[in-house]
Order: structure tokens, then C-alpha cells, then sequence
């Protein structure tokens, strides 16, 4: 142990300046004495190319090492490389095995990974309630879901850097609060409970998910599990957009161009229209032909209009379909097709399209 640790040292700069080569030569040492945690610590070196060559196959040979000797974050890992195929064959049943294992041995990502494989299907049989109860175990320890890994928020220590030694809130992805209030918000798993998905949608928004802050905004804006608050829902909404939030760009132009909780101001919403129109944002493909159609915010321009409706269609959005379809059938900017209106009406109905929304949220 004292070897693995002193190569920790080494390796993060800890009362020693920082030397990768030294840390590589104690995590062999320990390693040798077959030292659970310095297999692990080997595995990830050889996995990011920390000190050695970048080598994704002996990173794998040494979590799996590792991970039949007992350590949890080595049975996590070994359980992610087996589900992406990295360093080994893609295998989904393998790789729920090794998370089952790092689960029943308290590992919070192994508990958030399956999850999301029951969530999605991935090596077992989809179930919802499982992803939730998961889900949930995870979120009421406060944990907060990196690219890779899960970290305890309050962990910073030494103890801590055995296992996990990453920073904390760097490279932020999800959060478990935010997946947990989707599960509440939508009843997938569990019974609706909007009031719920507020509380983990602010839990989340508050520790700077991006994803949370727009739900946030949007339950704010319509009095969903609280009461409705448009200051708070504009604050929220500015607040993923300053995290860089795309999505959140939507509804900020859609509140500049109706004057929610904020002045009126249509060329403001054309401007956040137009940074999620070149990413092929079909929504708001449609909501640029619906604003060149009628003069909002921009000259009217029927062809332009028809232009944006198309690729709004082109990218599934039914909306766009519909809207195409009624200049069909009274030939506005376009030649009138009664034919076409019809048979673009009939795809649009199937689909339920009968009005403009205009609204993003509960994104995962």
C-alpha cells in the first residue's frame, strides 16, 4: 500500500514535484506485490498514456487484474471497456457482470451505469423501474456523473486519490439529480411527480448542470412543481446558455420573440434562433420559416420561409411538414399543389402536428 501511495504522490505532485516515471516504477513495485489499487492505478495510466505509452489492451489486461482481485473501480472500468469495446471485444453481458459486481461492492458509477443500461437495453432487458431505483440510489449520495467516472462531491482527500484521483468538476457530463428528475418529470420508473423533478432539476442546476439550469428555467416559466416565476425562469435559462447549453438557445428566442418575462425584442430571438439553425437544430428550422413567413423580426420572405421549412423536414421535424403543406395547398411562395397539400396533410395528422410549439426541455 505504502508503494501505491507513494507513486500517487509522484504522480499528482503532492509534497514531491510531479515525476510520471517514478509513480510508473512504485505502481510496478506495489503492483508485484500484487497491490489491488496499483493494478488499478496501471490500468488507467496505460489507459490515458499517463507516464507510458498509451496501450488500451494492457490497460484492460491490468483492470481486469485488478477487478478479480476485488477492487470495485477497477470492476466499474473493466465493466466500461467491455460495453465500449475498448482494449477488448465489445461485450454488453460481460460488461453488466463487472458492473454488478462493482455495485454490490458500493460502487456509486457501477450503480449509475446500470441504470443506463436498463434505461436503454444495453445488455439486459430494458426496464424502467431499475434505471430509476438506480438512478436514485445515486443521486441521494450527491454524486455527480463525470465522462468516466462518479465522484462524491465532498471527496477531495487522500483516501479518495487511492481510487479516484480526478479533479472534481472538471469535464462534467450529467449529473445523477438531473437523469432523477427527468425519471420524475416524465413518470418513466416511477409516478409523475413534477414537484420532485423540481427539487432534483434545481439540486443539479445549482451545482452548474447545464441541462438542469434549462429544465430549471422551464418548469419556472410554467409554474411546473412550483409556482410560476418568469424572472427565474429567464435567470435560469441565461444560465445554460452561459454554460453552453444549445438547446436553451430555443426557448431564449422563443421568450425574446413573445415577450416572456422579458421585453419583446424579435431580432433578439432571431438571434438565438440562428445559432441553433446552423447546427441543424430542426425545431428551430421551423421557427425561422414560421418568423421569414411572417415578417417577425426580419423582412418577409416567403421563399426563404419555404427554405427553412424544408430543412426543418428534411431533419423529421412534422411541424415544418405541416407548415409546407398549407403553402401547398394556397400556393403562397410556392406553386399550388392540391395533391401535395393533401398528402403532406395526411402525414402531418398521423403525427398529431395541430399547432406551433415552440419548447425545449427534459433533454437527455
Amino acid at each position: 500500500m505504502a508503494q501505491n501511495n507513494l507513486a500517487l504522490l509522484y504522480q499528482n505532485s503532492e509534497g514531491t514535484e510531479k515525476n510520471l516515471e517514478k509513480a510508473i516504477y512504485w505502481f510496478n513495485k506495489a503492483a508485484e506485490n500484487e497491490n489491488d489499487l496499483a493494478l488499478y492505478n496501471l490500468g488507467r495510466c496505460y489507459q490515458n498514456g499517463m507516464g507510458v505509452e498509451k496501450d488500451e489492451t494492457k490497460a484492460f489486461e491490468y483492470y481486469k487484474n485488478s477487478a478479480e482481485k476485488g477492487c470495485s473501480v477497477a470492476q466499474s472500468n473493466l465493466a466500461l471497456l467491455y460495453e465500449d469495446g475498448i482494449g477488448t471485444e465489445k461485450d454488453p453481458e460481460k460488461a453488466i457482470c463487472w458492473y454488478n459486481k462493482a455495485a454490490e461492492n458500493g460502487n456509486e458509477f457501477a450503480q449509475y451505469n446500470l441504470g443506463r443500461c436498463y434505461q436503454y437495453g444495453i445488455g439486459v432487458k430494458q426496464d424502467d423501474t431499475k434505471a430509476f431505483e438506480y438512478c436514485k440510489i445515486v443521486a441521494e449520495k450527491e454524486y455527480i456523473v463525470e465522462k468516466e467516472y462518479v465522484v462524491k462531491k465532498e471527496y477531495a482527500d487522500a483516501q479518495f486519490q487511492l481510487g479516484y484521483s480526478y479533479q472534481l468538476g472538471m469535464g462534467v457530463e450529467m449529473d445523477a439529480q438531473f437523469q432523477l428528475g427527468n425519471y420524475y418529470l416524465s413518470g418513466i420508473g416511477i409516478e409523475k411527480d413534477e414537484t420532485k423533478a423540481f427539487e432534483c432539476f434545481k439540486k443539479s442546476a445549482e451545482r452548474g448542470c447545464d441541462f438542469a439550469q434549462n429544465n430549471l428555467g422551464y418548469l419556472y416559466e410554467n409554474g411546473e412543481g412550483t409556482e410560476r416565476d418568469l424572472e427565474k425562469a429567464i435567470y435560469w435559462y441565461n444560465k445554460a446558455a452561459e454554460n453552453g447549453n444549445e438547446m436553451v438557445q430555443c426557448n431564449l428566442g422563443r421568450c425574446y420573440q413573445l415577450g416572456i418575462g422579458i421585453e419583446k425584442d424579435e431580432k433578439k430571438a432571431l438571434e438565438f434562433y440562428k445559432k441553433l439553425v446552423e447546427k441543424e437544430h430542426e425545431v428551430t428550422q421551423n421557427i425561422l420559416g414560421y418568423l421569414y413567413e411572417n415578417g417577425e423580426g426580419v423582412e418577409k420572405d416567403l421563399n426563404k420561409a419555404i427554405y427553412w421549412y424544408n430543412k426543418a423536414a428534411e431533419n423529421g421535424n412534422e411541424l415544418a411538414k405541416y407548415n409546407l403543406d398549407r403553402l401547398y395547398e394556397f400556393g403562397m411562395g410556392i406553386n399550388k399543389n392540391k395533391n401535395k397539400a393533401f398528402e403532406l396533410y395526411q402525414k402531418s395528422a398521423e403525427s398529431g402536428v395541430g399547432k406551433y410549439p415552440c419548447r425545449s426541455r427534459n433533454i437527455t
